[in-house]
């Protein structure tokens, strides 16, 4: 009947996997047919916190030389989160990375320049703002807002001769977090020191990265282990490196990892995520002053 209305109520099992799903629902009545689309978000059980998710996006947009308008790309966000943090994953080819200027805008407008004319003549903005590459301005100007709406990714060239392709971008909400513990490590101790992030927010692990500044003159004695709320371990570094200094680097983009973080894909987020130093060799000792924790989800 014109103005009628019905309810459909979708049950699900313990074992229904997480995500975001569509479901394409078609009425008929007669020869009248109608269909929609709408999604269906299962939320990992227990955490009682924000979720942790990821948004893909490809663009291959051409990005025209030495146009303020350049080209952008968009993304609608159908959750509803509060953002505790942003990162953002780039693609984009360039001969001459210092003629670009990259934007992230937000649904209400709020903006934040990711890249603004840096690096000179080096190729691309290919990285991970801002656990790998520092943003121009700071991410954090999206805390406390939220996320449902069009979120854009605007990248201009403003100046002349060179061209290239705005391939690829990836939005996380609420995956990055860090701690300063500035922890002095014993010397030759196999108890060492460990600093943790507790994850109130839900999701399923679909990356890590791990940033950590340890300061030490003979890296040699160290070994750097990741641990995930179940417990899994996974040795970050080493021994490696002998006498120079300090572990001060992101893994895996800046340094392969002595194990592969991806072990952890598929793990759940919610839980204490511990840093642990281990000094294992005399006379040189140093501090674990700072890491970052950076956890895409599927």
């Amino acid at each position: 009947a014109a103005g009628g209305s019905s309810t459909l109520t979708v049950t699900t099992t313990t074992g229904a996997s997480t995500g975001t799903f569509n479901l394409a629902i078609t009425g008929t009545s007669g020869s009248l047919v109608h269909s929609t689309n709408v999604g269906l978000t299962l939320n990992p059980v227990g955490g009682g916190g924000n979720l942790v998710k990821t948004y893909s996006t490809t663009a291959n947009l051409a990005i025209p030389d030495n146009n303020t308008t350049g080209v952008t790309s968009t993304r609608n966000v159908a959750d509803s989160l509060t953002v505790s943090s942003v990162s953002v994953t780039t693609t984009i080819t360039h001969p001459y990375k210092g003629d670009l200027v990259v934007t992230l805008i937000g649904p209400d407008g709020t903006s934040a320049i990711l890249h603004n004319r840096s690096g000179g003549s080096a190729d691309n903005v290919s990285t991970t703002f801002s656990i790998v590459t520092a943003s121009a301005q700071a991410l954090s100007v999206f805390n406390g807002k939220n996320t449902v709406g069009n979120w854009q990714l605007k990248v201009q060239d403003l100046a002349s001769s060179d061209v290239g392709t705005f391939g690829s971008w990836a939005i996380t909400f609420n995956g990055e977090k860090s701690a300063s513990p500035n922890l002095a490590i014993p010397d030759n101790n196999a108890t060492g020191v460990t600093s943790t992030l507790n994850y109130t927010e839900t999701g399923t692990v679909a990356g890590v990265r791990v940033k950590t500044t340890i300061t030490h003159p003979y890296k040699g004695d160290l070994v750097v282990t990741l641990i995930a709320p179940d417990g899994t371990n996974v040795i970050l570094h080493n021994r490696t490196g002998g006498a120079t200094d300090n572990v001060s680097t992101v893994f895996p983009d800046l340094t392969a990892p002595a194990q592969s973080l991806s072990t952890l894909v598929g793990k759940s987020i919610t839980g204490n995520w511990s840093l642990k130093v281990q000094d294992l060799a005399g006379s040189d000792v140093g501090t674990l002053g700072s890491w970052t924790l950076s956890l895409t989800a599927q």
